[in-house]
């Protein structure tokens, strides 16, 4: 059965409008919209959640990298640093904006679409959790670790974290604070310190994010458990090669489709398909590759009801 409405990519997990409600009366009453309870609160539960030292909420997930990388690179004096060419340029900008001018760009392995785990002479190596899998670099050393996570927020942790790990809050991410929102996360107090003081300067999370951020906490694993059985249905219901998984919080699906830029076009006013980093920051083999072929199936609460047809669009491509 056709749907009657487009299907979207991904929205955020329903709350209860009610209690959201009363806790924003109450911030406006009290008017403390910065830097209040509701903060304290998420930062709280994300230690708890993430079993880390520290955790400083940023006002965005692109802030808590810069804010994460310029402390980082203060501290031990970073000039370069290697990145995955499978990204968006937006973390080109970042990474500049930090004060790095010396970017190279590693290749991603062919199965986990990560960051080769070799070694880089470059200052710092940054693994990025692509699409929530968690990337795990053995081979280099773990003062020289930095993970950019915004897209894996609720994986398994199966790898040393380095020294810091940047997570996203943005609107379409696992666990959202509103449509905007971030997080650094480290063991390391120094560290810590002087990001909450780069935080407080430029980039402090509004009281009424935070406090979406923690009703959204409430329901993590119902989150997490409806991501995996998406995933399941589709590895199950498409004979397509997925990502292989590490360790993942299954925040977007992602397969090898070849024709994938006619079929997204076909059924675009159908199913809102995706096709992300179709334009690398460079174009190593396996990136190329991807960019080419890879596409993101639809894995929001919305999908559920919809996933057979979802599924048989695809096979149905396939079939020629």
């Amino acid at each position: 059965m056709t749907p009657v409405k487009r299907i979207p990519f991904s929205r955020p997990y329903p709350l209860n409008a009610p209690r959201l409600a009363k806790g924003f009366e109450e911030i406006v009453e009290t008017r403390w919209y910065t830097k209040g309870k509701n903060v304290k609160r998420l930062e709280e539960a994300l230690v708890s959640y993430l079993d880390v030292d520290h955790a400083i909420a940023t006002g965005t997930g692109s802030s808590a990298l810069l804010i994460g990388l310029r402390s980082y690179a203060d501290r031990i004096g970073v000039e370069s640093i290697t990145v995955p060419a499978f990204t968006f340029d937006s973390v080109r900008y970042t990474i500049e904006f930090a004060g790095i001018k010396d970017i190279r760009y590693g290749d991603v392995d062919p199965r986990t679409w990560t960051l080769v785990d070799q070694e880089y002479p470059t200052d710092i190596v940054m693994g990025m959790d692509t699409f929530g899998n968690k990337s795990d670099i053995k081979e280099t050393e773990t003062e020289r670790l930095f993970f950019d996570a915004a897209q894996s927020f609720g994986a398994e942790i199966s790898r040393d974290r380095g020294a810091i790990e940047i997570i996203s809050f943005a609107g379409g991410k696992v666990i959202t604070t509103g449509g905007e929102g971030g997080a650094i996360v480290t063991n390391d107090g120094v560290l810590a310190a002087e990001c909450r003081h780069l935080r407080d300067l430029f980039s402090k999370m509004p009281e009424a994010c935070a406090f979406i951020g923690v009703s959204m906490m409430d329901h993590i694993d119902d989150i997490l458990k409806q991501k995996a059985e998406i995933a399941k249905l589709y590895r199950k219901k498409i004979p397509l090669q997925f990502q292989e998984i590490t360790a993942t919080n299954n925040y977007i699906v992602g397969c090898l489709m070849d024709g994938r830029d006619e079929f997204i076009a076909e059924n675009r006013e159908r199913v809102d398909f995706r096709d992300f980093y179709r334009e690398p920051l460079k174009s190593p083999e396996i990136t190329d590759m991807l960019s080419k072929r890879m596409l993101c199936l639809p894995n929001g609460p919305d999908v559920i009801p919809n996933i057979d047809f979802i599924c048989a669009l695809v096979n149905r491509s396939l079939e020629g």
